[in-house]
């Protein structure tokens, strides 16, 4: 399992990359976010590489991808997750069997 940089800024665009593997871009709006008990977040998998043209994407080790066989240039609508926790994103290739199959983890987003 392979590990980006910490990216702890809020209200900004997190673009993670990894050796040209995969680039997705992680938009985490958090309007009203002092009040606010959800956060809004799309995720847009932008990665022309075949090796990961499809990709099952867990959230928090989760037992089930949150997203299922996520393809290339396609993008969620915005999806509401806890706010004011730690969230980590895992990425595994599609089909896959569960966490264990994660080839690239972020670091804990807040």
């Amino acid at each position: 399992m392979r590990a980006c940089n910490n990216f702890n800024l809020h209200n900004q665009t997190y673009v993670i990359m990894n050796r040209n593997y995969l680039l997705l871009i992680v938009a985490f709006l958090f309007s009203n976010y002092a009040f606010s008990q959800t956060a809004s977040v799309q995720i847009i998998h932008n990665s022309p590489d075949p090796a990961v043209s499809t990709v099952d994407v867990y959230v928090n080790q989760g037992a089930t991808p949150a997203l299922d066989d996520f393809e290339f240039r396609t993008a969620t609508g915005f999806i509401d997750l806890p706010a004011g926790v730690e969230l980590q994103f895992g990425f595994a290739p599609a089909n896959s069997s569960g966490p264990q199959d994660i080839i690239l983890s972020l670091d804990p987003l807040t």
